[in-house]
């Protein structure tokens, strides 16, 4: 496809030719857009750009164009034609003699709207715009002076820089790829999962291939970082003669505490025998937040002739609480003895005996419960909802005993009340604030009554 409907690109800058710290700070999109393609040949004159993150956006994005014998110019993206993955800056006849690399020592550098290097190139050993950033991850010259009008890379957007034939030969080619027509194009869709499930890309080819393709692959941080939201993943994916589709599996955690749309990228990149369409695809992990397990909550010891309080908590996977509506629960202890009550909740409990019952949340993420026990011994609690436990999930490897005893002590105020207020470490709890007088109380299990 070409584009010979001419934009002229603003001329932003007219200078003469100085060294230059502009751009000397690493651009965040380093890696994400190169200077892919030169024509300075009778046709319009243009430099190419390609979004290797093909959502990118280049507004207030900047070419600037050094030459030994012409000086310097900047040019806005911001009139570059759009195609696909491509933005072309048409300079015009005017700056036809800029890009003038058959005889002429130049450099391009292309920078982000905060003026920080993104790309750059240079031919013939020109230097005359700094590129101290020292995080560009493709070729960035091309050795010598030659008898062509097109500089490129190859393979398209990532490689190394060649010329495409000597003269004017309309090998040029503006908003399309640099490779082979006849190879087979890969791309790969961006991927939105729920997290703690994994990201699955799709690379997919868009004819087969008598040849073995490869590319390899490797994941870079968005707003999700590893290890912490998600798990750094590289490798190489190979398809054999006749395949047209692999898969790159990523996974999330599902103790992130990233926001809902935290990202993560997938890169493409060091095609062998094949086209990329776009290098980059975004990885989105939402947050839904689903019940993924309970926590139980006791003393760890009790009395038998006094209820236990036990409080039960709904939590997502990343250990937040979780609000229940309509969802049910079933209770029972490991000895199959004992009965339950309701101390606070909204919902409604149905004590079924034998250790057994069945609660109703409305509206709550938790529950205060009283098991009473009239037995000296051990009992475990044992709850499910569906195929949600106190043991699934993400849920902490914990399940403490709840021991009960015939005899035992307890801190009461002066009525008798085991409601103790808020205590300040170093006070006596008689004194203000929160001034309180706590009495240690022994109670034991009446023999006759059982009470």
């Amino acid at each position: 496809m070409r584009m010979w409907g001419v934009l002229l690109a603003a001329i932003l800058l007219l200078s003469p030719l100085t060294a230059s710290d502009a751009g000397a700070t690493c651009s965040p999109y380093v890696g994400r857009a190169t200077i892919n393609e030169t024509y300075n040949g009778s046709n319009p004159t243009f430099i190419e750009i390609k979004l290797l993150q093909s959502d990118l956006s280049v507004t207030d994005w900047t070419v600037r164009l050094c030459n030994q014998s012409t000086g310097c110019a900047s040019f806005s993206m911001n009139s570059a034609v759009a195609n696909g993955s491509y933005r072309v800056l048409y300079i015009g006849d005017a700056y036809r003699d800029y890009l003038n690399f058959k005889k002429d020592k130049l450099d391009i550098l292309l920078t982000d709207a905060s003026g920080y290097t993104v790309d750059y190139f240079s031919v013939a050993g020109a230097a005359y715009q700094s590129a101290a950033c020292t995080s560009l991850i493709y070729p960035t010259t091309y050795a010598s002076y030659g008898n062509s009008f097109s500089l490129a890379r190859s393979p398209d957007g990532t490689g190394a820089w060649g010329d495409l034939g000597p003269g004017n030969s309309g090998n040029e080619s503006p908003a399309t790829t640099n490779d082979s027509t006849s190879l087979p194009q890969l791309s790969v869709a961006d991927v939105s999962v729920n997290r703690g499930s994994t990201a699955t890309f799709t690379l997919k080819l868009s004819s087969s291939s008598t040849s073995t393709i490869t590319v390899a692959y490797r994941t870079w941080d968005g707003s999700a970082v590893t290890p912490t939201d998600y798990t750094s993943t590289t490798g190489t994916a190979t398809f054999s003669a006749g395949t047209t589709q692999k898969t790159v599996s990523v996974p999330t955690k599902a103790t992130s505490t990233a926001a809902s749309g935290s990202f993560f990228w997938l890169e493409v990149y060091n095609p062998v025998n094949v086209s990329l369409v776009n290098h980059y695809a975004k990885g989105t992990i939402n947050v839904v937040n689903l019940l993924d397990h309970f926590t139980i909550s006791h003393s760890g010891a009790g009395v038998t002739c006094q209820a236990e309080p036990v409080t039960i908590t709904a939590h997502s996977a990343a250990h937040l609480s979780y609000l229940l509506t309509g969802t049910s629960m079933t209770l029972s202890t490991s000895t199959g003895r004992g009965d339950w009550s309701k101390v606070s909740g909204n919902g409604t409990l149905v004590n079924s005996g034998s250790g057994s019952a069945l609660y109703t949340f409305s509206a709550e993420s938790s529950v205060v419960l009283n098991l009473k026990y009239p037995y000296a011994e051990t009992v475990n609690i044992n709850l499910v909802s569906g195929s949600v436990t106190e043991h699934g999930g993400t849920a902490e490897p914990l399940d403490a005993n709840l021991v009960f005893a015939e005899a035992g002590f307890r801190f009461v105020d002066g009525t008798g009340s085991e409601t103790i207020g808020t205590q300040l470490a170093g006070k006596d709890s008689n004194v203000a604030p929160g001034a309180q007088s706590l009495f240690l109380q022994a109670i034991r299990t009446d023999t006759r009554t059982g009470t």
